[in-house]
């Protein structure tokens, strides 16, 4: 025998569990070992059911029928000949075996003896190939190219039709050409090849006709057929990849053609291809890499062997040389030329093209290494091979392992346990030579179970030796040891014995109990599980074993659905150190549904409750309760401490359909296609659960993922978890480690006081009485225990308490950050920054997606350096933050040093015009960042280089660079600064209607002028340029008296007209001052100039343009002005518009200037509460209506005497 250790096995997809065992056996729980069926002849066909446990070798004249254990089932046998073929019904127990002398052979397990049926058309050469369909159809081949389609109808095979292969060389392979499981195939067809380049279609025609040919020069090696998307796939022997499609009408159409790239070492005629996964072929090509070809994706990739400890400098290079795979558990496996075998677990999808989604599951070597000729899986993953003239099984057993006073006990082989003390961590190996069964430890004792014999056995620490101390028979492995002495089971009846094997006390069990099944000791207690869920519990002392209570039935809680009521058996059964409480594990007893469920039964109130584990994705393995450090001390250990229990869980798998993918790589095969949805990352790998079993109901304490390199969970005691770590298959490579649980970070060991009130924390934050946990340890000084209080508070809401955890962790940035979250609305933005300042990352962003704060979850996914999940998040919930985030990550890159990354990003957050230079230009990649312009479009970075050329004293080539962004100004800059100026291109650019930003620079254009002395043409150019000021100083400078007022007049900057005015005004030239005073709003200074120069009529324009919002000191000196020159009606208007109305009333009687509606309207005043004011507007009014009356405006006298009060008057 053989064995094979591994490390835990990785992810893969889970949506319904398998029963325990298959879960132990697929995460690392199991071991591999190798049993040899027969050596002798070499095997000539070997295959495996792909839904029972069955599979079937021959040699020579007999093929056999074994079981996955490798027990032999049944044998057909016949003298005249040896067996050819076989193949094994897709669905039922029965086994198709073809002759060397043409006879074909049934074997259905559910039937009589094996029926024999001759064929004329194979009894000139034998039987080479045989297949079945979806259905009852059976397709046997001959080496002369005949083909007989049979139909079977237990018990006997009746002939269809026949056809003949237009074939010289013998067939060599049947494909069957299956339906899909929702839609069948209507009629039994098969594809058949001879070993050349052709593939025959055989169907109900007499004649089988060529389905398609690959390239001439070369062959036919191995075929697959995938029904779901009708693709044939073809391996030739130039390794060569053909990809076909199978139209409805049956012909072929080739759809790609790949040819593969191997070493120079590789054996090709060891070529072989299987499906691997739905969808995904695996393809060897004789040397040690297995090439994945998904169909879908039309994509290859490669899966390297891993490499062993064997492997040594001269050792010889590894060959595959057989391919297998087991669909119903994602593995897949590969069997050297040197013995070796390799198995794979797929955790991806049919889309995968990732290495990566292949991890390795188990490495080993065969006890003979002879090359692995033939590889099959069976239905549950075992798996049997030949090596020549030896055929094996390759069968998996459950760890067992052990932790009682102060050791752990793990298997590492079928005959092989490793024991590590817990406090001085020595290891110990024990080897018994034969499988072990059962194990159990407590220093200094060991007892193993072979299954027909007890074995006990003493360590030394002192020398490191393993002293064999007894081995008796005893038929049954239930079988347990106390430091006092040794239970077991016998006649009906557990018995306590010494250990010298001096029976003490007995407990007897009676028909209707049942069976004792299994054993667990706990300090002094005991509980005994029978094989109808009956459970005993007993009280163990040094001389007796006493009965506590009556006999229990272990049945679910009430809370467990209907359909988990059904039959089932106890798998596990822990006791705990107070002997309260029992934890227990179930499994299906036939086919049922599995329980996800971890169950405690209370002894004092007989209640069971349970936890499901489904809801995290996972399904219990293993359970154990925690073994207190005072266990045997005076007073015995707490209660809380006692109701803590871990268990050890592996993900929830798929329960996938039948195997397809399992033949030999001889027999050609088929599979359909499917796809699996990867699991979550916390779903998909194995864990570790705390609970306390409290009074309303067991109670999730924490769940965290178990490293890769932890074979199991072996207990707990509290501080620590006891786990078992290896990194080989070797005892030495297994150590003890000691991982603290979730509360107890940082605590002494030896701090007794410390572990209690952290224990009744746990308990109490567990059970969700956040104030109890709090009084269990605010005296506590231990920075630790209020990180751990803090981390409670996250899930609690407590903030206030978190606060006080965060003072005394004296962490002020965290309290403050704490202080500023909970002024936000949301509560959860406040529990997800305590959650964010203790590093519970996972905890932050769930809280910040139930408050709907895509803005923070934006900022937590940029702050952990999670970079494109940030970005995506960003683009779908948040968009607001897409440019500053890709900004972010540009910096972050370009402060890693990654410029090329950086700035790619850069120019995603349309930045790149400012950044991407200075990234070039700091790093001096001037070359680069020319190039970089030169192809950019970018407006903003072209100017810059412009302006860096500008500096470089490049001028043409600034000008270039500025004429691409159609800049004129610094384009008539350069040419006018350049040596010697090109004046006239710059000219031309201003004059250009498209370049409108040309016109300011013809400032410059204007100073060239200046320098030249070119008074008029710089004027011109500055007028251009609305450099106005500059104009006006040649202008004044060179008295050109026209071009200042029509340059001032232009300008509309009042301030110049003032000036210019000023300027007319010291010189005599009044017109031109009043003009300019009137421009610059300066009214006043205007009528000033008018009446200095006597210019009446400049003087009416002015007052013309006055209105009544102007300054009435400005209307009363026009006013006396038209007085004086004798314009009184004009004069009356200025002061009606001064407001002087009793002058210009007395001007109207005295000149007799008519006063019309509109200057009366205009005098008369609102009406006033202040008395004073009142009376004057009356008064006012009063004498407008006489001034009207005198003038006879009668209708005007009454208006205004009415307004005034005046009707009286009015009347006269």
């Amino acid at each position: 025998v053989s064995v094979l250790y591994w490390a835990p096995q990785p992810r893969r997809p889970a949506t319904a569990a398998y029963p325990l065992e298959e879960a132990e056996a697929a995460w690392g729980m199991s071991l591999y070992f190798f049993s040899k069926l027969e050596e002798g002849n070499p095997a000539t066909c070997v295959g495996a059911h792909r839904s029972l446990p069955l599979a079937a070798y021959a040699m020579g004249n007999k093929a056999l029928i074994v079981g996955e254990e490798g027990d032999v089932i049944a044998t057909v046998q016949r003298a005249a000949s040896n067996v050819s073929a076989l193949a094994w019904h897709p669905h039922q127990p029965v086994l198709a075996v073809g002759w060397h002398d043409g006879n074909m052979s049934i074997w259905n397990q559910n039937g009589p003896e094996p029926s024999h049926t001759g064929a004329p058309q194979h009894e000139s050469s034998g039987v080479v190939a045989v297949a079945w369909t979806d259905g009852n159809v059976l397709c046997s081949a001959s080496k002369t190219g005949a083909a007989v389609v049979w139909m079977y109808e237990a018990p006997k095979l009746g002939v269809i039709h026949n056809a003949r292969c237009n074939t010289v060389a013998a067939i060599r392979s049947l494909v069957p050409l299956h339906g899909t499981d929702d839609k069948p195939s209507d009629e039994p067809r098969f594809l058949a090849t001879a070993g050349g380049a052709e593939a025959f279609m055989i169907d109900d025609g007499q004649q089988a006709h060529t389905c398609f040919q690959i390239d001439q020069d070369s062959a036919i090696v191995s075929l697959l057929w995938s029904p779901q998307s009708r693709v044939i796939l073809v391996l030739s022997s130039t390794s060569t990849v053909y990809q076909y499609h199978l139209a409805p009408d049956d012909n072929a159409h080739l759809q790609s053609k790949n040819k593969l790239s191997i070493g120079p070492n590789a054996d090709a005629s060891s070529s072989t291809m299987v499906w691997a996964f739905p969808g995904i072929a695996a393809i060897a090509t004789g040397d040690d890499t297995v090439r994945m070809y998904n169909v879908a994706e039309e994509a290859m990739y490669t899966v390297a062997l891993p490499e062993s400890s064997a492997d040594g400098p001269n050792a010889q290079p590894q060959r595959i040389n057989a391919l297998a795979s087991c669909r119903r558990k994602h593995l897949f496996a590969a069997g050297t030329r040197l013995g070796r075998i390799v198995v794979w677990s797929f955790n991806g999808t049919a889309k995968s093209d990732d290495e990566s989604d292949w991890q390795v599951a188990t490495s080993m070597d065969a006890p003979h290494r002879y090359a692995v000729d033939r590889l099959h899986f069976t239905a549950r993953g075992a798996m049997i091979m030949s090596q020549g003239a030896i055929t094996s099984t390759l069968q998996e057993t459950t760890r067992l392992r052990a932790y009682g006073h102060n050791a752990m006990a793990v298997q590492t082989a079928p005959d092989t346990a490793v024991i590590i003390t817990h406090n001085s961590g020595a290891s110990f190996t024990l080897r018994n030579g034969t499988r072990i069964k059962a194990l159990d430890v407590a220093m200094p004792q060991v007892v193993v179970h072979t299954g027909r014999h007890l074995e006990i056995y003493s360590l030394t620490e002192s020398t490191g030796s393993v002293t064999q101390l007894h081995s008796v028979e005893m038929p049954s492995s239930v079988v347990a040891v106390h430091p006092d002495g040794v239970l077991t089971y016998k006649d009906n009846k557990v018995t306590l014995q010494t250990l010298q094997l001096h029976p003490l006390q007995s407990v007897g069990f009676n028909e209707a109990e049942g069976t004792p099944t299994l054993i667990d000791v706990m300090g002094d207690f005991c509980c005994v599980v029978t094989s109808i869920n009956k459970l005993k519990v007993c009280r163990i002392s040094p001389r007796d074993l006493k009965v506590i209570g009556p006999a229990r039935q272990l049945q679910p809680g009430e809370d467990t659905d209907a359909a988990d009521q059904g039959p089932f058996v106890i798998s596990r059964a822990r006791i705990n150190a107070r002997g309260k409480k029992v934890a227990f594990l179930r499994k299906p007893a036939a086919g049922g549904r599995p329980d996800t469920r971890v169950h405690v039964l209370d002894l004092d109130t007989d209640v069971v409750s349970s936890y499901d584990l489904a809801q995290l994705g996972q399904t219990p393995v293993d359970v154990c309760w925690n073994r207190p450090s005072s266990l045997g001390a005076p007073g015995g250990p707490a209660e809380t401490e006692c109701l803590l229990l871990a268990v050890e869980t592996a993900p929830l798998k798929a329960a996938p359909g039948s195997d397809d993918a399992g033949g030999d790589a001889s027999i050609l095969h088929a599979e359909g296609e499917g796809e699996g949805d990867k699991p979550s990352a916390a779903r998909e790998s194995r864990q570790v659960c705390s609970f306390f079993a409290a009074p309303n109901g067991v109670m999730l304490h924490h769940h965290e993922p178990l490293p890769k390199d932890i074979v199991c969970v072996a207990g707990v005691t509290v501080p620590n978890l006891i786990l078992c770590s290896a990194t080989g298959p070797n005892p030495n490579d297994h150590k003890q480690v000691q991982r603290r649980l979730r509360d107890f970070d940082g605590m002494a060991n030896d701090d007794a006081k410390l572990r209690d009130a952290l224990v009744q924390f746990a308990y109490c934050s567990t059970i969700g009485n956040m104030d109890e946990a709090y009084k269990n340890v605010k005296t506590i000084k231990d920075a630790s225990v209020w990180s751990n209080l803090a981390r409670m508070c996250v899930s609690s809401g407590r903030m206030d308490v978190a606060e006080v955890c965060l003072a005394n962790m004296k962490d002020a940035v965290a309290a403050r950050a704490l202080r500023e979250a909970r002024q936000e609305a949301e509560p959860e933005v406040a529990q997800a920054s305590l959650a964010m300042s203790l590093g519970m990352l996972d905890e932050a962003e769930k809280l910040l997606r139930q408050a709907k704060r895509n803005d923070l979850l934006t900022e937590l996914y940029a702050a952990c350096g999670k970079w494109d999940v940030a970005t995506k998040h960003a683009e779908t919930h948040d968009r607001i933050r897409i440019f500053p985030t890709l900004y972010r990550h540009a910096q972050h890159l370009e402060g890693a040093g990654e410029f090329e990354e950086a700035l790619k990003l850069y120019q995603k957050a349309r930045c790149y015009g400012n950044e991407g230079p200075r990234i070039l230009f700091m790093a001096n990649r001037v070359d680069e960042l020319r190039a970089t312009v030169t192809r950019s479009d970018d407006k903003e970075l072209i100017k810059w280089w412009a302006q860096f050329l500008e500096s470089t004293n490049d001028i043409d080539g600034a000008i270039q660079q500025y004429s691409r962004v159609n800049d004129g100004f610094n384009q008539v800059r350069l040419l006018c600064e350049r040596r010697p100026p090109d004046i006239d291109r710059a000219i031309e650019l201003v004059a250009d209607p498209e370049l409108p930003s040309a016109r300011g620079a013809a400032y410059f254009i204007a100073r060239h002028f200046e320098e030249q002395r070119s008074i008029q043409q710089a004027m011109q150019f500055y007028d251009t340029a609305g450099a106005y000021k500059n104009a006006l100083r040649l202008a004044k400078e060179n008295d050109m008296t026209a071009d200042i007022v029509s340059i001032s007049l232009k300008c509309g900057d009042k301030h110049v007209a003032l000036e210019s005015g000023a300027f007319f005004e010291e010189r005599g030239m009044y017109d031109k001052a009043a003009q300019l005073y009137q421009k610059g709003g300066d009214s006043q200074r205007a009528i000033d100039v008018c009446i200095k120069g006597g210019l009446y009529d400049e003087l009416h324009r002015i007052s013309e343009s006055l209105d009544a919002a102007a300054d009435p000191e400005t209307f009363i000196a026009m006013a006396e002005h038209f007085i004086v020159s004798g314009h009184h009606a004009k004069a009356v208007q200025m002061l009606v518009f001064g407001k002087a109305f009793n002058e210009a009333l007395q001007l109207c009687v005295d000149n007799d200037v008519p006063l019309t509606e509109e200057m009366a309207e205009a005098m008369t005043l609102p009406k006033s509460s202040s008395q004073e004011d009142e009376e004057y507007r009356i008064s006012l009014l009063k004498k407008i209506a006489k001034v009207a009356k005198a003038q006879e405006s009668w209708y005007l006298a009454c208006k205004k005497y009415t307004q005034a009060g005046g009707g009286g008057q009015g009347g006269e």
